[in-house]
């Protein structure tokens, strides 16, 4: 009988980076349902990517931010947290969800 030697890995696992956080991390569930509608969850969208009044001002992040003069960077607004801060500052603490086209449109609600 013929002994058989188990297979042997080449090299050892390759670690995975953990997923950037996506819209879990919103502070409730109306900024969880626009995040879901602006960006699907994904921390490096980037939309609007065109000029507007001469000016070139993306939006960033899970939950779009536009790239206006005094915000951070369409770099700086991937990072989930950054984002998530700015979006509740621009919301007035979660009191104006009206500069968010999904929400005055309707298409947050199907995140609800």
């Amino acid at each position: 009988m013929e002994v058989v030697e188990p297979i042997q890995p080449v090299s050892e696992p390759v670690a995975v980076a953990p997923v950037a956080a996506g819209c879990e991390i919103a502070y409730n569930n109306i900024m969880r349902a626009i995040c879901m509608a602006e960006s699907g969850g994904r921390h490096d969208a980037v939309g609007d990517n065109y000029v507007i009044a001469g000016l070139y001002a993306p939006s960033c992040g899970l939950m779009q931010i536009r790239t206006l003069a005094g915000r951070p960077s369409c770099d700086e607004l991937k990072d989930p947290k950054v984002n998530m801060e700015w979006a509740w500052k621009i919301s007035n603490q979660g009191t104006n969800w009206t500069p968010w086209s999904v929400y005055t449109n309707g298409k947050y609600l199907r995140y609800l």
